[in-house]
This record gives C-alpha cells, sequence and structure tokens, in this order.
C-alpha cells in the first residue's frame, strides 16, 4: 500500500511502492507454482505406480480393441508380429483383416508380419479380406505382395472364394491385380471358369472369358470343362453362353465326357438341344 493518501505521492515514491508490489506478487507466484508443481508431481507418481501394477495389455487386446497406439508401441518393443501366444489357430494379421482394420494390418506388416501367413483352416489374410469384401485391406495385402494363388485347406483361392461368394467386382479387383483365370490343371481347385458355370453366375463367367490368355489351347479346355459342369448342374443360360463364346462341344481327352454326353447322360433334353 502506499504510504501516504492525503496528498499525491512523488514519482519517486510510486516507483518504490510499485517494486515492493511487484515482488511482493512474484513471491506469491512462485510459492503458488511451486505448491502446485509439488501436487502435480506427487499425483502423477501415484498414477504411474497404477499404472505400472496393471497387467500389459497383450497384442490381441490391442487389436480387438482397435488400439493402434498400443499396437504400435508393443511391435516397437519387440513384440511377435506373427504369432498369439495364447491363441495359435490366428494370426494378428488375420485379427486385423477379420475386423476390417486395415491400418492396423498396415502397421503389423512394417513390422514384419507374415502377409502369407494362415489361420487353422488355411487361410490368408487376404481369403479373409476378400471373404468380407474389404477392398481396402485387399489393397495393403497386395501392396506388401501377398501371394494370390494360395490355397487354403479345401482347395480355395482368394480368386475362386470371391466367385463363390457371386462378389463381381472383388473378382474383377483380383483379376486386375495378376490373380490367374486359366492355371496349369492342378486338381487341387475347381478352376474360375468352371465354378462359376456350376453356380450359374453368368456376369462373373462372362467377365472370366473375356480376360485374355496367351495359350488358346489351355483356354478352350477350361472352356470345354466349364461347359460340361455347366451341363451337369442343368445351367441352361450358361452353357448357352460358353457355346457362344467358342467352348468346344466334343470330347476334350478320351477318358472324359463330351458335353453332349453329360446332357445325355443326366436326361436333360433341353441342353441336348443346344
Amino acid at each position: 500500500m502506499l504510504e501516504n493518501i492525503d496528498s499525491p505521492p512523488t514519482l519517486a515514491e510510486c516507483e518504490k511502492n510499485a517494486d515492493r508490489c511487484i515482488q511482493m506478487v512474484k513471491t506469491r507466484f512462485d510459492i503458488r507454482l511451486r505448491s502446485l508443481c509439488a501436487n502435480y508431481l506427487g499425483s502423477s507418481s501415484e498414477r504411474i505406480t497404477i499404472n505400472m501394477s496393471e497387467p500389459q495389455q497383450t497384442l490381441y487386446e490391442a487389436i480387438i480393441r482397435y488400439d493402434i497406439d498400443s499396437v504400435r508401441i508393443q511391435l516397437v518393443n519387440n513384440v511377435n508380429p506373427n504369432v498369439f501366444p495364447n491363441n495359435p489357430t490366428i494370426t494378428p494379421l488375420i485379427l486385423a483383416a477379420r475386423l476390417k482394420f486395415y491400418d492396423i494390418a498396415n502397421e503389423l506388416l512394417l513390422f514384419g508380419a507374415d502377409v502369407n501367413g494362415v489361420d487353422e483352416f488355411g487361410r490368408t489374410a487376404l481369403h479373409v479380406a476378400v471373404d468380407n469384401n474389404d477392398e481396402a485391406t485387399v489393397y495393403i495385402l497386395m501392396f506388401h505382395n501377398c501371394n494370390l494363388e494360395k490355397y487354403d485347406n479345401v482347395g480355395i483361392t482368394p480368386l475362386g472364394l470371391a466367385v463363390e461368394k457371386n462378389n463381381i467386382y472383388m473378382v474383377r479387383y483380383l483379376v486386375a491385380h495378376g490373380a490367374v483365370v486359366y492355371k496349369e490343371e492342378d486338381g487341387i481347385e475347381l478352376p474360375p471358369l468352371s465354378l462359376a458355370a456350376c453356380l450359374g453366375y453368368a456376369d462373373i463367367l462372362q467377365f472370366l472369358l473375356s480376360v485374355e490368355e496367351g495359350d488358346s489351347i489351355k483356354k478352350r479346355m477350361h472352356m470345354n470343362f466349364a461347359l460340361c459342369m455347366a451341363i451337369d448342374k442343368g445351367q441352361i443360360e450358361v452353357a448357352r453362353l460358353l457355346i457362344d463364346y467358342g467352348a468346344p462341344l466334343g470330347r476334350w481327352d478320351e477318358s472324359e465326357l463330351s458335353p453332349l454326353e453329360y446332357a445325355i447322360i443326366g436326361d436333360q433334353e433341353d441342353m441336348v438341344s443346344l
């Protein structure tokens, strides 16, 4: 406070009182600041102690909770990106694909996850992403050079799965990125063309027929087999489409039946008349 309130203070008195007020405020501020810092540090230490006493979140839990920060921290600290110690039937990458968490899938891949790892059914993350119609995850997996031709335990490739799901958009996407339509005969999988013919998926079949193949003999063989399958399953519209595209009508191999013989044996008059 000013010492003399009855007369106006001199300039020297104002400066003196101002300095004293400033010093008093600074002192009180310093005391308050130290008090706040002490309180903050104390409570922070308590929080750290509590957190350290809690069990660490597993990679599995971090993924299902969509906690990408926790996933990243664990990967930086060398947690294995390929296995769950308590759940060996699925990989972290496949779990992320199943949940459509493409950014977590990408994080796992950046830290060395096996893009072609399989679950208990022999399915890769690509199988799962195709099954989910998840183009974002499919794109990421392809960017990391996933195997487009890997079979699951029942002999289905991702392309075969897309055909089976009647997903023309995914079929187009996979073929555009290198999935093989006309493979060498391996006896493992029903070829995509024949699978589409069996199921009567004319739009998918028409697209697959439009895919160029350098080996014309191989393509004609696939068309012949697809026609036989279409006739055997009574898919008349699909059979007509294959014939219009020039599918061979005779026996491809002496040990096999011709499309006409399939129709006769199956007593399918409509097919015979084609």
